[in-house]
């Protein structure tokens, strides 16, 4: 007799973490800092960790090479209207990043944390640094991988990912039969860590749990607030970045700003009601068609634009790796961050279609290494990350309609929006 098993709650396993995070920070509080139980959960949750570092080097590899390798490819067979909309993402990856780079060092200074607190942090997430670059002329030689092996053995992730970024190009432009020959196994290799990653975090609710004890014991409501000021931080980002979008759209994309506005609301609430880009497709559709985007050009720039497109990729991947630099009092400098910002845009392009909480890994990770920063807390900002994802997926679902209101700038006729006769779209 062959028995019924119910399908999990996507939801499920996020709000188990969550709730595995509360339950050991709480059970922390009670216990000594130097007791044998903390010592023990640290100890649980660094072995839990280390399981999910050892695959950050394939995995950002074959991820990097393989995402942009296909993002080059389907922008070569959508034509003109994909190269158009290749530029936009490009465009608007670079700005979410650059912003994120420039607002969240100052939002940071401007935390109400204790700075004893930010020590106990600090010591609560575990680990040494990765290898920061050294002075500025030698990092930007170093930036350049003369020996790849060793680049990936040393855990340099930057020139890692420039020679991934190369690679990928390059396989892009090649015809498909012979870039094939590398790309499946790469996409193998990339399936087979997913698999890992994964496996390891189905064990998350008992890692973070222990993380949580460590926390509680060692930091106490300290790391509440540092985490509160995390998703704050998040949110504020988001809401930047739909007001960028909406001028994007307004300026180049050459709609009406009210008209935009009206036409992204319904969309937007129901990508923060589903927290899915692709469940709000045919929302997002229908207001590229009232916004004068043609319907043959709409059914092929919004799948593509959902498909390879996350704006939040980058601001996130860095907001989440320069709180990691913080609350591990990593020093940050302007090149740093310059140099995490590419990494962050080509992370964002590798992880699409990646599931849940293994995108945030997969996109924060790399960009922690890459800005020197040890990733112990980065589980715990997982752990949080479903309480902003509904302000992300917003800003992502006005991003995709803004580069496909772009696409089709210049050959779209004047049309009047329905109802109050303003001017949709006006032909250059």
């Amino acid at each position: 007799m062959t028995g019924q098993h119910a399908k999990p709650n996507p939801r499920a396993r996020p709000l188990l973490v969550l709730i595995a995070l509360v339950a050991g920070f709480l059970a922390g509080l009670a216990l000594p800092g130097a007791g044998v139980a903390v010592q023990g959960a640290t100890l649980i949750g660094g072995i839990w960790l280390d399981l999910l570092r050892m695959t950050i080097i394939p995995l950002v590899f074959a991820l990097v090479t393989t995402g942009l390798a296909d993002v080059l490819s389907r922008g070569a067979q959508a034509g003109a209207l994909g190269w158009r909309l290749a530029i936009a993402i490009v465009a608007l990856l670079a700005t979410a990043g650059i912003v994120a780079g420039l607002l969240v060092p100052r939002l940071l200074a401007l935390s109400p944390i204790d700075p004893h607190a930010i020590a106990a942090l600090a010591q609560a997430s575990g680990g040494a640094p990765a290898p920061t670059p050294p002075g500025m002329g030698a990092s930007l030689r170093a930036m350049i991988p003369t020996n790849i092996v060793a680049s990936a053995a040393a855990g340099a992730i930057v020139p890692l990912v420039i020679f991934a970024a190369a690679l990928g190009g390059a396989l892009g432009t090649m015809a498909p039969a012979r870039a094939d020959a590398l790309l499946a196994p790469l996409r193998g290799l990339a399936e087979a860590m997913l698999v890992i990653v994964g496996a390891v975090l189905r064990l998350a609710p008992l890692g973070v749990l222990m993380l949580g004890v460590t926390l509680g014991a060692t930091v106490g409501w300290s790391a509440v607030t540092a985490l509160g000021y995390y998703l704050t931080i998040s949110f504020l980002l988001s809401l930047v970045l739909i007001v960028l979008c909406t001028f994007f759209a307004a300026t180049l994309g050459r709609v009406g700003l009210g008209a935009f506005v009206r036409a992204a609301l319904p969309p937007q609430l129901i990508a923060a009601g589903t927290q899915s880009s692709l469940a709000t497709l045919p929302t997002t559709l229908a207001a590229a068609e009232r916004l004068g985007v043609p319907h043959r050009d709409a059914a092929v720039a919004l799948p593509l634009a959902v498909s390879v497109f996350k704006i939040t990729g980058p601001s996130h991947g860095i907001s989440a790796g320069l709180t990691l630099a913080w609350l591990s009092a990593t020093p940050i400098d302007a090149l740093h961050i310059a140099m995490a910002v590419p990494v962050a845009m080509l992370a964002s392009l590798a992880i699409l279609g990646v599931p849940g909480q293994i995108s945030m890994y997969a996109a924060s990770g790399p960009v922690a290494v890459a800005l020197g920063a040890p990733i112990g807390m980065l589980p715990v900002l997982i752990a949080v990350d479903p309480l902003s994802d509904m302000f992300r997926t917003a800003a992502n679902v006005t991003a995709h309609l803004a580069v496909t209101c772009f696409a089709r700038a210049e050959t779209r006729q004047p049309q009047a929006d329905a109802g109050e006769g303003e001017t949709v779209a006006a032909a250059p």
